[in-house]
């Protein structure tokens, strides 16, 4: 979705991976899965930022996210 302002028009969007140290292999567990999952929505939600895709595999976390800045 783009985003016009008076001298502006735009899309800003973030591609965001986090690694554990070491690549150790926390998300396996469904536990550290579903928390994460849920910090980051509430960190989202509260910088009023849209979280476009989030996806989780053995060793790594991804996330795509747009903000609407002004």
């Amino acid at each position: 979705m783009l985003v016009s302002g008076s001298h502006h028009i735009g899309q800003t969007i973030y591609h965001l991976e986090w690694c554990p140290k070491y690549r150790y292999k926390m998300f396996r567990k469904n536990k550290n899965k579903k928390l994460c999952e849920e910090i980051l929505k509430e960190i989202a939600e509260r910088h009023r930022i849209k979280i476009l895709e989030l996806s989780v595999m053995p060793i790594t976390y991804m996330q795509l996210s747009q903000s609407h800045q002004q």
